[in-house]
């Protein structure tokens, strides 16, 4: 996939925390109910994953830029809780998620990726007015008669995983999906 008007050496990445297989399997079973009941197919595309870092366009160098590997050793592991169902109802294009409690050292991860975009000038982000973790269940297929009926089914729905987080993970988009390019390991004290 390549952006009009950029170099043919850009990639598009994403910089995402992903979980364990028990995880996925957890949240795959949402999602593949939300297709079979409802329709919205979207999700199961993608890999389970908590974005850090939204989907920027860089140079295929950035694979080996080693400022990732030195922030993953700044950050200690973390408790992360998934707990429950959420949304945003947007108007044209409602999304379902596993709600992230809030965690202390998710948000110093993702400020400490800010920062280091910032100061060294790395390619443009569009990063969003706040940081709301989530894992998405249904996005962008979900129609908003769809999403009349989605919501009020999921939206009391118990879901619950704890697990320590430790790693993130590189994805860049080839051949219509995202592929781990490279994991970092938390190290920081």
């Amino acid at each position: 996939m390549e952006q009009p008007g950029t170099d043919v050496t850009e990639q598009l990445y994403l910089l995402a925390c992903t979980f364990s297989p028990e995880i996925d399997a957890q949240v795959r079973a949402l999602q593949q109910e939300i297709c079979t009941r409802f329709g919205p197919s979207r999700s199961l595309s993608k890999p389970v994953h908590l974005t850090l870092m939204p989907p920027f366009w860089a140079p295929a160098v950035f694979e080996t830029w080693s400022d990732l590997d030195w922030l993953a050793t700044q950050i200690p592991t973390f408790e992360l809780e998934l707990e429950g169902i959420g949304c945003f109802a947007n108007p044209k294009s409602p999304v379902l998620y596993v709600h992230v409690n809030p965690q202390p050292q998710l948000a110093r991860l993702y400020k400490a990726l800010r920062k280091l975009w910032t100061v060294a000038n790395y390619p443009v982000v569009r990063w969003p007015a706040g940081f709301h973790p989530h894992v998405t269940i249904a996005y962008r297929d979900v129609k908003p008669d769809v999403f009349r009926e989605l919501w009020p089914a999921f939206r009391y729905r118990p879901f619950h995983a704890a697990f320590v987080q430790d790693s993130f993970t590189l994805f860049r988009w080839e051949n219509h999906r995202w592929v781990p390019i490279r994991e970092f390991r938390l190290m920081g004290k």
